[in-house]
């Protein structure tokens, strides 16, 4: 009876004493030199990307957790409910006050983001500056993956760098009215080196063995430049993690790029308002090659091509057989307009102010934005979703100039 006793007593302090088990799963770490704005609360999301698509854009809806930033800067992910495995994740830097999130140092250089690859037994620690998120970003613990591609974002930055000086340049040669011949000198350089930056990432994604490293170089350079290149990399995917959403992504993004509204096809059409009440039609510029650009004014990566790409192609082209058609997927008509205004985006802008739901946005198969179509003087499509300097080269093959 006694050593009954014994061991029931033993057996409830060994319970009692037990070290709690929890989640092995954390993403941490520390965030240092945030800004001091009065009030702001700094934090971070945790965004799911469920397909490739997602890679290009930044969407509230695929907000899966929320880490507030303490004082010392440190802030922890530890739901383990909130994971998937085998997905990518992005670590999204916000500051929030009364009027809302806002996002900080969105550009080329300082994304204001990382990526990371995450499943239920991920332990990730890293330590950076809120000013250069991404770009000063030291892992302290992670597994092979992220440590992978850690060393392919390592390998782009003297690109970046470089990318970041002659965009600034480039804005000030503008501003203080230089030459064209300067200003295309400086245009070519940025075009150089992107395709330069766009042909070290390719090489990685030729040789890497690992699927999942490949699925994270694809949104790094023009990986649809042509179906037979696209399908291969498909093919890879397919043959290696068949059942993956990135596979099954693929598999669509190629079906809307070769096989939906093919080169060559005829465009939909298109009879949208434009900002002061007009109709517009397609139709009206038959006999020039049209520039129909899907953006809105909510999306950072679409200002930024309207600036660096849109606005100088239109200004260099728009007394030849030239035309940008802008079709706005904004909701609001104010934060439209003032967009066009701010922008300075001169030349015709449409919208049915229905978003996503438009029908002209449904016949081209819409689903990100930017999205873009070049319509050639037949009213065929040319050219889809090509832009920055492969879009300046492609008009200017297309023009002769």
């Amino acid at each position: 009876m006694k050593n009954v006793f014994f061991y029931s007593v033993l057996i409830v302090l060994l319970a009692s004493c037990s070290p709690k088990v929890e989640s092995s799963f954390y993403v941490k770490g520390r965030v240092q030199n945030m800004p001091n704005e009065s009030g702001a609360r700094h934090e971070l999301l945790l965004l799911e990307l469920a397909d490739l698509t997602d890679f290009f854009s930044i969407d509230s809806k695929n907000v899966v957790d929320t880490a507030e930033i303490t004082q010392d800067g440190s802030f922890a992910f530890e739901d383990v409910s909130k994971i998937k495995d085998s997905v990518y994740y992005r670590v999204l830097l916000v500051s929030q006050d009364d009027s809302g999130r806002i996002e900080l140092n969105l550009n080329m250089v300082d994304e204001n983001y990382t990526v990371l690859f995450l499943h239920k037994g991920s332990q990730i620690e890293f330590e950076t500056n809120a000013p250069q998120f991404n770009y000063d970003l030291s892992l302290i613990k992670a597994d092979s993956y992220n440590k992978r591609i850690r060393m392919l974002y390592d390998m782009q930055k003297y690109n970046k760098e470089n990318m970041k000086a002659l965009a600034k340049e480039l804005r000030s040669a503008r501003e203080q009215n230089a030459s064209a011949e300067e200003v295309s000198d400086i245009s070519e350089k940025m075009k150089k080196l992107f395709m330069g930056n766009a042909q070290m990432v390719k090489s990685y994604a030729d040789t890497v063995s690992n699927p999942h490293l490949l699925v994270y170089s694809l949104h790094c350079f023009p990986c649809f430049s042509d179906s037979a290149y696209a399908l291969s990399l498909y093919g890879r995917l397919y043959n290696t993690i068949p059942n993956s959403v990135y596979t099954a992504s693929m598999n669509k993004l190629i079906e809307k790029q070769f096989y939906i509204l093919p080169t060559g096809s005829e465009a939909p059409t298109i009879s949208l308002n434009d900002i002061n009440g007009k109709q517009v039609n397609l139709s009206d510029f038959r006999g020039k090659y049209v520039l129909v650009d899907f953006w809105a004014s909510w999306c950072k990566p679409c200002r930024a091509e309207n600036k660096e790409t849109v606005k100088p192609l239109y200004e260099k082209y728009k007394t030849d057989d030239f035309v940008v058609l802008s079709v706005s997927l904004d909701e609001d008509k104010e934060s439209w307009l003032q967009a066009v205004t701010k922008d300075q985006m001169s030349w015709v802008n449409v919208s049915d102010l229905k978003g996503f739901s438009s029908d002209v946005a449904k016949a081209y198969r819409v689903a990100s934005v930017p999205t873009t179509y070049i319509i050639d003087k037949e009213g065929n499509i040319a050219g889809k979703n090509i832009v920055g300097a492969s879009l300046k080269e492609f008009i200017s093959n297309k023009l002769g100039q």
